[in-house]
């Protein structure tokens, strides 16, 4: 049965064998040690850990598993770097010495690698259509990451446009790697979209968990101070009415702080956003257990353990 550290050993390996790669080798280590850590750190990853689940179900070969979590953990990796540098969240380590703009030449080195690594590593027979959902979902990212910064230019859109970016980000991603994993056993293309449903509805209901957690539970939220989208910030603007209101669009207005931060919650607690969020999750939710039940998956003890997340967790998802 393959598993995590396989998938990781596996990248090792792989990133050694790439000819001249030179510092960008390192700067690509560099990126994926931010996953390593927080697998050292809970003792399982999401991005790998969720295909392999899917995997084990289908009685995939465990050599393919590997690949094809390997593929997602670089894809995820593109991403994640990306992001980072558009939401000025970069880690100073090693992007202060090196500047956001390696950091996103990085990225993109690593989207071009997890294509190169499906022609690599699986069975020719399947890079076709497991390339496709990889490339398709890429795509839908852009566009959902395009919604996510016009939210940074202080203009809050609906709870539709936010649907919209969580389905077109984390959706997408999650549904590559479901769809990509079922694609890869030689599901047919029916069912393969059934499995990128389940990993959208997953996706979307990952991206609303961490939403919660960043002003509920984390010390201070970069959400928050980069004005970035978030569930409950669009359904308090959608929903509040009033002195409320008010209240939450001046505090909106102020340079972010811990203090206002806590002060944004209680008011969003005050005006049931709190509960108003509670329902949009487990909408998504519901989704996501019904199609994993559907597509004979749900009894994974992973699978299941993702799908049971509370509401308002206490740690954030990788998505």
């Amino acid at each position: 049965m393959a598993t995590t550290r396989d998938v990781f050993d596996l990248l090792h390996q792989y990133l050694g064998a790439q000819i001249g790669a030179g510092t960008l080798h390192e700067l690509q280590r560099a990126v994926l040690a931010k996953s390593r850590a927080a697998f050292d750190r809970d003792g399982h990853w999401p991005i790998v850990d969720f295909p392999l689940a899917i995997h084990r179900q289908l009685n995939g070969d465990p050599r393919s598993g590997t690949a094809i979590a390997a593929a997602c953990l670089l894809f995820y990796s593109f991403a994640d770097v990306i992001d980072d540098a558009q939401d000025h969240d970069l880690t100073p380590d090693p992007w202060e010495r090196w500047g956001w703009e390696q950091a996103v030449n990085t990225g993109t080195s690593l989207l071009f690698l997890c294509l190169q690594s499906l022609h690599d590593l699986l069975p020719p027979d399947k890079v076709g259509p497991v390339s496709e959902i990889f490339v398709r979902a890429g795509f839908a990212m852009t566009a959902g990451q395009h919604v996510d910064l016009i939210g940074q230019g202080g203009e809050i859109p609906g709870v539709s446009e936010y649907l919209q970016m969580i389905e077109g980000k984390s959706g997408a991603s999650f549904g590559a790697y479901a769809a990509a994993t079922a694609a890869l056993n030689g599901l047919p293309s029916a069912r393969v979209k059934d499995f990128a449903e389940m990993g959208r509805a997953l996706g979307g209901l990952f991206q609303m968990l961490n939403d919660t957690y960043e002003l509920w539970d984390s010390r201070y939220s970069p959400d928050y101070a980069n004005g970035r989208l978030s569930l409950p910030i669009v359904l308090a603007h959608e929903q509040l009415q009033g002195v409320l209101r008010e209240a939450f669009l001046a505090l909106l207005s102020e340079p972010p702080s811990l203090e206002l931060q806590y002060d944004l919650v209680m008011l969003m607690e005050r005006g049931g956003i709190k509960e108003y969020a509670t329902l949009r999750i487990e909408v998504y939710r519901k989704r996501a257990q019904a199609l994993a039940q559907q597509l004979g998956v749900a009894g994974d003890p992973y699978l299941k353990r993702l799908l049971e997340i509370p509401a308002f967790p206490e740690t954030p998802i990788a998505i």
